[in-house]
């Protein structure tokens, strides 16, 4: 019998291998296989948790592992016997020759996106993640997660968040500690989640018609956005919990083009990974409804419209299905607990509930001050620690009602 570590590298290679092969039996082009390998694996890890959670069987190894193995297996199986052949997507379609400048262009853009890789990696190789609230919420969960067996609240804490948080990004972590992997693995999950956001942003632009070359410079601007490149090794779960809702956009792209059912399930997936991630969604919630209005509207005003929409009704209610557990199942988990879904007070903190426009206006004065400031301390010669009395130079602050001032 292998160690958990070891049974964790088979499970991890098992997981990749199948998830590759069912998203090679359902899409075209590599990078497109990619965003699906992506989000069923991470799917495949959330259910598995679930299931077993729901049993309070969470801490067990070998279950883990035969129900993540074989639901991966099933689902290959399920598309080898329908003989699902893989569709061309709109990113694999084949363009123009790239100009001699967009081929200088591509390969400068390559250079320094190689740089900012390799300068996250050593960080990753060489630091423990320690991040804040990672070590607070984000990692310990895992572990308080296995200690009970299931995804009930693990007693009583001054932090919400270790208790009413979504938790899909958990479960990603959860691969790692019943495996007992080093601490260092836990920055995969993360790197992930950098890498698919350019992948993302390359395959949603292309299925909005943009060129490889033009996607290729949205996917380097995402990649090198510093508030992006930076969670490669912060372990933050902003760009975790964005990941597959972008993914799920480019999926969704791909479905109003051709109205196959496996683009919508997994654009189902997709949202439902991230919307059970973290709660920022619900800023977009307006967006959402307005698009729902739209097609609405459409659908009044235009028979053929109407048609073709009642046609994708099932694929569309069936993606709903996947997607509802992955999204609310925390909200279960915190209403059997505490009887509440969430915590009213760090939810009104939050959203500023009721508004306050001198709390809004604190806000407005520290995220400008951030913006412009923070990079002064990467200028300054090794050594200038002070540049307020009595407060260390560091690139963020504290935040008090006064104003702002270095931390």
């Amino acid at each position: 019998m292998p160690s958990p570590t070891g049974l964790g590298e088979i499970h991890g290679l098992l997981l990749i291998g199948l998830s590759w092969r069912s998203a090679s039996r359902l899409v075209e082009g590599t990078i497109s296989r990619l965003c699906a390998t992506f989000i069923l694996l991470w799917a495949n890890l959330a259910y598995t948790g679930l299931t077993l959670a729901s049993f309070t069987k969470l801490d067990n190894l070998t279950l883990y592992v035969v129900i993540s193995v074989a639901g991966a297996a099933i689902l290959e199986v399920l598309l080898h016997w329908r003989n699902i052949r893989p569709h061309p997507s709109r990113a694999s379609q084949p363009g123009a020759p790239p100009a001699p400048f967009d081929r200088f262009v591509g390969r400068v853009l390559g250079i320094t996106l190689v740089l900012a890789a390799l300068a996250s990696a050593v960080i990753c190789i060489y630091y423990v993640p320690n991040n804040w609230d990672s070590l607070t919420y984000r990692f310990s969960r895992a572990f308080f997660y296995l200690t009970r067996g299931n995804l009930l609240h693990v007693g009583t804490t001054f932090d919400p968040r270790l208790l009413y948080y979504p938790f899909n990004g958990t479960l990603f972590y959860l691969f790692f500690a019943i495996h007992r992997f080093a601490a260092g693995w836990f920055y995969t999950v993360t790197c992930l989640a950098w890498v698919f956001s350019g992948l993302g942003t390359w395959y949603a632009a292309r299925c909005m018609g943009t060129s490889r070359a033009g996607a290729f410079v949205a996917a380097w601007i995402c990649w090198l956005a510093p508030s992006v490149l930076a969670q490669a090794a912060s372990t933050n779960d902003e760009i975790l919990a964005a990941v597959p809702i972008l993914l799920a956009l480019a999926f969704f792209l791909e479905w109003l083009a051709a109205p196959r059912s496996r683009y919508i399930l997994l654009t189902g997936l997709g949202l439902g990974l991230g919307m059970g991630s973290k709660m920022h969604w619900l800023f977009y919630s307006g967006f959402a409804t307005a698009a729902a209005l739209y097609v609405l509207v459409c659908a009044t005003r235009s028979s053929a419209f109407r048609a073709g929409f009642v046609r994708r009704i099932p694929a569309l209610l069936t993606a709903c299905v996947l997607a509802a557990p992955l999204a609310f199942a925390f909200a279960a988990a915190n209403y059997i607990s505490s009887g509440k879904i969430t915590d009213e007070g760090y939810t009104n903190a939050i959203l500023n509930r009721p508004f306050r426009l001198s709390l809004a206006r604190e806000k407005i004065r520290i995220n400008t001050a951030n913006i412009f400031l923070s990079p002064l301390p990467d200028v300054l010669p090794p050594g200038v620690t002070q540049f307020v009395p009595g407060t260390t130079l560091r690139s963020g602050f504290v935040r008090c009602s006064s104003g702002v001032r270095f931390s």
